[in-house]
């Protein structure tokens, strides 16, 4: 993993005129940080050098500009310094050491035998492993014999422009990196048979080694997809599974959730953000009864919930616990996933596969009507074991050109429709320990 280094003291980071660092944070530990310093702009043609950029960048992402736009102002070219000289002359005297540490994404671990004028050569217990040193991902946060050490010198760009005005101007210099994440925790406890209450945080985890300070946090869905093309930094890519199509979000992705005041990181360490506390969510107990074989019939029971959340506000897809309050005490029902919500949103949450009723299905007729049309007859045997009122729906899978008929609604069956072009669903509810059963007919048409 590629590990993110500013300046370890707050007094460095002012004395480095860091006048503003904004992050962006995605999932996949993807970190978008921008940078803005107020600069002494010179006409004709200058450099300028950024300096304690945060290290193991993606140089490719780098991008400085003027806030707003300065007319006049031209950026000829960027130099990238990965400076690890410091780190040389640690290694230098530690030959024999004990040493661990990180390259790019790769932890290296193991006794330094050499060091070259570019390598470092180092034997684990099992291979002898050649380090560069002027990679493109540079080293990060260093240990010998157990003692950790930080990269003392400063990665720093230079900034080679050409400049119709002069003045003091606010650049900002804009580039990916590693070395944050984040994620979403969720609580939901049912305190009655329809009523729970859903708590949520948010995990935002440092997982490099030092400590540092921004002056604003966003979260994001989604991550950036580096792109090889300078002209274009990056652009962004999102994650099929979270079930949204690419026209919800902007160019900048779906924002989550954003801090507008100074935000503390600490080194290895997770900040904790409380989002929703206790809100009031209704409740749906459902089971889904599903046959993916004749011979084989699956019974799985959800929560389908609906949180009256506040305005504008959004439940973050994350990892959700389940539980149920029964005389004072919660008890733990099971786990799950929760996607997007929007404001009056529901979703589903599998809590475990459990068995409530039986089902037993049959087909009771197959004949050729008098148009060349095919007719099915199937009827549904079902025994309900629990003690409650539950919900249940059934997913049956048809192919071709076929119909659903002949099934009246009655008082336990509220549907049987046909959902898609291979779905039959029938949403029916069971009293206490009973007994019930369903007929219908599937045709298909010549």
């Amino acid at each position: 993993m590629r590990i993110l280094f500013v300046c370890l003291a707050t007094a460095l980071l002012h004395q480095l005129c860091y006048s503003g660092i904004h992050l962006t944070i995605y999932q996949r530990d993807l970190v978008l940080v921008e940078d803005t310093r107020t600069v002494e702009i010179e006409k004709g043609n200058r450099s300028y050098r950024f300096e304690g950029l945060f290290s193991g960048l993606f140089v490719s992402t780098l991008q400085i500009e003027g806030v707003p736009p300065i007319r006049g102002l031209t950026t000829k070219s960027i130099q990238f310094f990965p400076d690890n000289m410091s780190l040389e002359a640690m290694f230098l005297e530690s030959i024999g050491s004990w040493v661990s540490f990180f390259s790019g994404r790769d932890r290296i671990e193991g006794k330094l035998l050499s060091v070259t004028d570019d390598h470092l050569i180092i034997q684990s217990d099992t291979t002898v492993d050649h380090v560069d040193f002027y990679e493109k991902n540079s080293l990060g946060w260093v240990t010998f014999d157990g003692n950790q050490v930080s990269k003392k010198s400063i990665t720093s760009a230079v900034w080679n422009y050409t400049s119709e005005v002069s003045g003091k101007f606010p650049i900002r210099i804009r580039y990916v990196v590693n070395g944050l994440n984040w994620r979403s925790n969720h609580r939901i406890v049912r305190n009655s048979d329809n009523n729970g209450l859903l708590s949520s945080n948010f995990s935002i985890e440092n997982t490099s080694y030092t400590n540092f300070i921004a002056d604003s946090v966003r979260l994001v869905a989604g991550y950036p997809y580096l792109s090889t093309d300078q002209s274009q930094y990056f652009d962004f890519k999102f994650a099929k599974n979270l079930g949204f199509e690419t026209s919800q979000f902007t160019q900048s992705g779906f924002q989550v959730y954003s801090l507008q005041e100074p935000v503390t990181f600490l080194s290895r360490q997770a900040l904790l953000v409380p989002y929703l506390d206790k809100i009031p969510t209704q409740i749906q107990e459902e089971y889904i009864i599903s046959s993916p074989s004749p011979n084989q019939t699956i019974i799985q029971s959800y929560w389908h919930i609906t949180p009256s959340l506040p305005v504008q506000r959004t439940l973050a897809w994350g990892e959700i616990s389940l539980y149920s309050e029964y005389q004072g005490k919660e008890i733990f029902c099971g786990e799950g996933y929760a996607p997007f919500v929007f404001p009056n949103g529901s979703f589903s949450i599998l809590v475990n596969q459990v068995v409530t009723a039986t089902v037993q299905k049959s087909k009771v007729e197959t004949k050729k009507t008098s148009n060349g049309s095919i007719l099915e007859r199937y009827h549904y045997e079902i025994q309900h074991s629990e003690k409650k009122t539950i919900r249940y729906r059934i997913l049956e899978k048809f192919y071709g050109n076929w119909e659903v008929q002949n099934s009246p609604k009655s008082n336990f069956l509220e549907d049987i429709v046909r959902k898609d072009a291979t779905t039959l669903e029938i949403v029916f509810t069971m009293p206490p320990n009973s007994k019930r059963t369903i007929d219908y007919e599937i045709v298909y048409q010549p």
